[in-house]
């Protein structure tokens, strides 16, 4: 047996037994593109990815954070809410935030509950991001540092 090949089997049937008629339900996942996307990232190895049940025992967004290897919250400029911080190359950089997939600045994140969330990715390393990720910030933050990646509940 191997991939993509055609392999054929024989097999009889020794004894069979008939059941009684059965009804069958799916409930077809409602899941945005975007956290199906999320997923396989996941799924290959890509990033970090929270979902909506692993965030309802948190009350802040910064505590979700916080729970992550290689991420940690600090205060942002001027004493004024948090940054989240990640070390990549041997030194420490300030994440970049995207928000539905375009990027952001903290003050919307700031703003962000992990009731509003369905889902997070975190990317420590800025290689391993979607493309959607790369470029020079709009918020002049490097682009050699991770992101996090907030999905919003539709």
């Amino acid at each position: 047996i191997a991939p993509s090949a055609t392999t054929t089997v024989s097999f009889t049937l020794v004894r069979s037994h008939l059941v009684d008629r059965m009804l069958i339900t799916a409930q077809r996942e409602r899941s945005s593109p975007e956290i199906v996307d999320a997923v396989r990232r996941h799924r290959a190895g890509a990033g970090i990815l929270l979902m909506e049940d692993e965030m309802q025992q948190r009350f802040s967004v910064q505590s979700l954070l916080e729970r992550i290897p290689g991420v940690r919250t600090s205060r942002g400029a001027g004493g004024m809410g948090w940054v989240a911080v990640m070390r990549t190359a041997g030194r420490e950089c300030v994440a970049r935030v995207f928000i539905d997939g375009r990027e952001s600045d903290y003050d919307e994140a700031l703003s962000l509950t992990p009731d509003r969330l369905a889902a997070v990715e975190v990317f420590v390393r800025a290689g391993t991001a979607p493309i959607f990720t790369a470029g020079r910030s709009v918020f002049g933050s490097g682009e050699a540092c991770g992101a996090i990646i907030f999905w919003l509940k539709r």
